[in-house]
């Protein structure tokens, strides 16, 4: 078996515990219309967590991009992908369906199909559908980086950044076409996964590092700022530059950090291995919390909020991980 990176399977945790915070968060205010000093609290806090999608894709880029034999596992990481877009997908939908007062067999039955097929699912299954063409471009964007030296690939990554990180927003707003806002979204993805996989094969200068760490210091600071005047969850997009700077700077203060083997580097080594079960099914127990029991005491009580995240992640953790002792399941499902 290959040996884990614990400097990456660090990044996983902490994507988790951000992924779980920002959920979390956004159940809560919009479920019990939390507002006031509270309410902007819990806003800057999910906007200070926006980082976690990029880190995530930066990771798979490092991991899939760096290998010589991946195609196999390749595939079954696709299959997986398409067990949780078209199974879990199907059976949330259902759910949902159900829980807002659908009672005919037939719209249970097909709704979910429709549904599926217009990715509109449970919110965060967006992920997965952003990740399967991710997947499958992995072979074309692999013989693209093996053949670029380092000054070609920095190049790459520079036109990258500006045209689909720096001028995002601006872009969108202007051009107006079918399924454009889709694809450009996804080709900022696209740089992510390729910036990811540089930083793990370059050495990074340490003034490159220091100017990150200087821009995700100001980022902090403006997205508390953006977070209080707007009053909005989602401040700012996952394709943003303070969410670059924020996850490029976790990974430069713990790349290649050697970790000594304890109990800690143990738990989360298991939990960066269930990490994709979690992203799946983290959800499902929020929903129970917020709209089966409607245990509302987070609104109510605000410092509850570290008490949630750590039942959720430990319950959705607890749950992929006995998933897992199954062979079948831990190869092609979670």
């Amino acid at each position: 078996m290959k040996k884990r990176i614990n400097w990456i399977d660090v990044l996983r945790f902490i994507g988790v515990l951000s992924i779980i915070t920002i959920h979390i968060v956004g159940n809560t205010i919009n479920t019990f219309y939390l507002g006031g000093s509270w309410g902007n609290i819990y806003v800057i806090i999910s906007s200070l967590c926006e980082f976690a999608i990029p880190l995530f894709v930066m990771i798979s880029g490092m991991m899939w991009l760096s290998k010589k034999e991946y195609k196999e596992k390749l595939k079954l990481h696709v299959i997986k992908v398409l067990f949780g877009i078209v199974v879990v997908g199907y059976v949330y939908t259902a759910m949902e369906i159900v829980y807002r007062g659908g009672s005919s067999l037939q719209t249970i039955l097909t709704e979910p199909i429709i549904r599926i097929l217009t990715m509109d699912t449970w919110a965060h299954m967006w992920y997965l559908y952003m990740l399967l063409p991710l997947y499958l471009l992995t072979p074309l964007l692999k013989k693209l980086v093996d053949r670029l030296d380092k000054d070609n690939y920095i190049i790459l990554l520079m036109m990258s950044f500006l045209l689909f990180v720096v001028l995002h927003e601006r872009i969108l707003l202007v051009v107006n076409l079918p399924f454009f806002d889709l694809i450009y979204k996804f080709l900022g993805y696209v740089f992510y996964y390729l910036f990811g996989y540089f930083i793990y094969r370059e050495k990074v200068n340490k003034y490159y590092r220091y100017v990150t760490y200087t821009g995700a210091a100001v980022s902090v600071f403006y997205l508390i700022n953006l977070a209080i005047s707007s009053g909005e969850i989602k401040s700012v997009s996952y394709i943003s530059i303070p969410a670059f700077l924020i996850a490029s700077t976790f990974i430069f203060l713990l790349k290649d950090k050697k970790f000594e083997h304890t109990n800690t580097i143990d738990f989360i080594t298991s939990v960066a291995k269930c990490s994709y079960g979690i992203y799946l099914i983290h959800q499902l127990f929020i929903n129970i919390i917020y709209k089966v029991l409607v245990l509302d005491a987070i609104a109510k009580f605000p410092l509850f909020l570290p008490v949630y995240v750590a039942i959720v992640f430990l319950v959705s953790y607890a749950t992929i991980y006995l998933l897992r002792k199954n062979k079948f399941i831990s190869k092609y499902c979670v």
